[in-house]
């Protein structure tokens, strides 16, 4: 078993999952925390890379194409604080970031997980319902329907249009 503890989040590695836990730092962004820990299997991943810097490393994780239901929506453009499959590393805590990268690395060699794209999805996507709100209104999922609701009560024809619902 394998475990790194950073104020951006703890990862643990027991040779079949991966634990992704978001930290509690101010610095851990709002998706992150939303999305709360993480559950990899080892099949979910193509590869991992540590990556030293002057004054912080990260760890990266590399899922494989399809596997994941966030990164397919995002796009695979998550920014660094919200991105869950990355983990900023101190400079004193490098020896731990590489020896918790060869771990992983160690077991997709043994159990021979393909680099090659998952026939569905490994991981679950985000629990619904899920919404979020901004200044002209509010959008919330339910798993079947987009709902927006507008918040614009200046304009009588925005005002007018009423709340929209979307099926998916």
């Amino acid at each position: 078993m394998a475990e790194i503890l950073q104020k951006d989040g703890t990862w643990v590695f027991d040779g079949d999952a991966l634990r992704l836990t978001p930290g509690r730092d101010k610095n851990v962004g709002l998706l992150r925390r939303s999305l709360g820990e993480l559950v990899l299997p080892l099949g979910a991943l193509a590869g991992i890379s540590f990556e030293q810097g002057k004054k912080s490393g990260r760890l990266r994780l590399r899922l494989r194409d399809g596997a994941d239901p966030l990164t397919q929506a995002t796009g695979g453009r998550l920014t660094e604080p919200h991105d869950p499959y990355r983990l900023a590393v101190e400079p004193d805590r490098y020896g731990v970031a590489e020896y918790f990268a060869d771990e992983v690395r160690n077991a997709l060699l043994l159990d021979q997980v393909p680099a090659g794209p998952a026939a569905g999805y490994l991981l679950p996507g985000p629990p619904v319902p899920l919404s979020a709100a901004a200044g002209d209104g509010t959008a919330a999922f339910d798993g079947e329907c987009v709902r927006l609701e507008w918040n614009w009560k200046t304009e009588d024809a925005k005002a007018a249009a009423g709340p929209r619902t979307l099926p998916v």
